[in-house]
């Protein structure tokens, strides 16, 4: 049927006995349309081939040059375990963790006493006599030095990751005699260096403080604090040149054991003193000069110094016949306080210092670390020794003060204070280092080995048995260098940078590689699990970077 393709509109459809010249006119003109369109529509059918063909041939050369052409960034593959040896050195108890060459590693830090580097650098090279001390970076992921420099003849106190200029983290190092001098903790280059006036018979306080801005430049500024007779001295250097900006002056106080800086819940700031029996609070803006107007006093403090005694410029925070240590607690609001005497572990209320329990204790004789036993709960770590070569390890709940774990441990002369790394289960995994005894409460003989243990509160049954050696532990932590991966930690070991110098090792160890290799310790009779199922827990564990502040 030829009429099935005409326009309605120009050429009616007739039957094919009124066909006649006129509509083979109308066919013909039809004919001659068709043919445009098609052209036209051929035409347009090329060009979008071509777009087409042109538009995969430069996706492919996108391709290819992300590809091949432009560098990616290569992940830092770390090595599971690694070991660095320094000969004829001593060392210091200082270690600390950053990813110093940001590589998304956490990085090493410490200070050792020697007379050459493994770079070949030399105490001469900074003009000072051999031995001296040097602040060392190692790379978390093998070990390799990231950078390394002569501080000082002997080095007194160090205080890193401080905020300096330009947003730079910084180490603060003191060194004998009176040298104060700063380090870009990511370089190892100078930042700035100052003489200190202190007088003939001072003793320098530990730590090294961070103040808040008192000179209005941006940046946090340092107090370095000593006592001279019954008056502390300190001196406040602004963190971004090390320049002396003020003064601390705190007079008729007792021989001093420990002070820190405590912030209540208003934004004031307090030094507690600790003085081995009382614990004073003075706020930093009575003893702070030249006076600074962003200071201020507390006023339920403020009011507590009132009622004790108008003339005094303290506030009595806490009392006892032997006050060992005073620490903040983190993870609390407000940050609450926590005082180690010869006799309790007790808790007080950051802002109006009333006592939230007391545990009794008789000897806390290393540092508390903190964890969580429970599920986002604050948990005290403590070591207290109730007998000659025997401790207790006690976590104690934040919250109410009560026991939840203790282990009875043979004490080992230098043992390190416990660590703690945090799960993704909200939990933490707890080390701590002694001798366990048997279960036949016959004490497993004495050696000169330290034992480190793990437990983990979902089977606190359990301990396992991690490492052992004999050698002198300076410096000891548990780390996450990897987010995600290779919990680790690490050793320091070696003769104090004050005895005869000899070999300094330092280590890291990943968690989950001790943990195949361990001994499983039952603690009670009840505990049912087999050694296989005890190990599995800790490797099935998953680990968190969020972890509890260190003091």
């Amino acid at each position: 049927m030829e009429g099935k393709n005409e326009d309605p509109e120009i050429c009616p459809l007739k039957n094919e006995e009124e066909k006649g010249p006129e509509n083979s006119q109308c066919i013909s003109g039809q004919k001659d349309i068709g043919h445009r369109i098609q052209s036209k529509i051929s035409h347009l059918s090329s060009w979008r081939t071509a777009a087409f063909f042109i538009t995969l041939f430069l996706c492919l050369v996108v391709v290819f040059a992300f590809s091949f052409i432009l560098p990616c960034p290569v992940r830092a593959v770390s090595v599971r375990t690694w070991t660095r040896t320094f000969h004829n050195a001593g060392t210091y108890s200082f270690l600390t963790a950053s990813d110093i060459n940001k590589d998304k590693v956490v990085d090493l830090l410490f200070a050792l006493k020697g007379s050459n580097s493994s770079l070949n650098v030399s105490c001469s090279d900074e003009g000072l006599p051999s031995p001296c001390g040097f602040l060392i970076a190692l790379s978390g992921t093998n070990g390799s030095t990231l950078w390394e420099r002569p501080v000082g003849k002997d080095i007194l106190l160090i205080k890193c990751k401080l905020q300096m200029h330009d947003k730079t983290s910084g180490c603060v190092v003191l060194e004998k005699p009176n040298i104060i001098t700063a380090f870009d903790l990511d370089t190892g280059h100078l930042l700035w260096n100052h003489t200190i006036n202190l007088g003939s018979n001072a003793t320098v306080l530990n730590p090294i403080v961070q103040l808040p801005d008192m000179n209005g430049d941006g940046v946090d500024d340092i107090l370095l604090a000593f006592t001279e007779g019954s008056t502390i001295n300190g001196a406040a250097l602004s963190g971004r040149d090390g320049n002396q900006i003020g003064q601390v002056v705190i007079h008729n106080v007792p021989t001093v054991t420990g002070f820190l800086l405590h912030k209540t819940n208003t934004g004031s700031h307090y030094l507690l003193v600790n003085t081995g029996k009382l614990v004073y609070g003075f706020a930093l803006k009575d003893v702070y000069r030249p006076e600074t107007a962003s200071l201020k006093q507390d006023s339920e403090w403020l009011k507590k110094k009132t009622a004790s005694n108008s003339t005094s410029d303290y506030v009595l925070v806490y009392s006892s016949s032997d006050v060992r240590n005073v620490l903040t607690v983190p993870g609390q609001s407000p940050q609450n306080i926590l005082a180690l005497s010869s006799s309790w572990t007790e808790l007080l209320n950051g802002q109006n210092l009333r006592s939230l329990w007391k545990t009794n204790t008789s000897h806390v004789f290393n540092k508390p670390t903190f964890g969580m036993f429970k599920k986002d709960q604050v948990s005290v770590v403590i070591e207290d020794e109730y007998a000659a070569q025997s401790k207790k390890v006690l976590i104690i709940d934040s919250n109410s003060g009560n026991i939840m774990w203790e282990q009875d441990v043979i004490s080992k002369p230098g043992s390190p204070q416990p660590a703690t790394i945090s799960t993704v289960d909200h939990h933490s995994v707890f080390l701590f280092w002694g001798e366990i005894q048997s279960q036949s409460n016959v004490t497993v003989p004495y050696d000169e080995k330290h034992y480190l243990f793990a437990m983990h509160p979902k089977n606190f049954r359990f301990l396992l048995q991690l490492n052992n050696g004999t050698s002198n532990i300076m410096a000891f932590d548990a780390l996450l260098f990897e987010r995600g991966r290779h919990a680790c930690y690490v050793l320091l070991t070696g003769p104090s940078a004050e005895e005869e110098l000899g070999t300094v090792s330092i280590s890291k160890r990943k968690l989950k590689e001790d943990v195949v290799y361990s001994n499983v310790i039952r603690l009670s009779d009840d505990a049912s699990s087999s050694d296989e199922d005890v190990k599995q827990l800790f490797l099935n564990l998953r680990f968190s970077s969020e972890t509890l502040s260190k003091n």
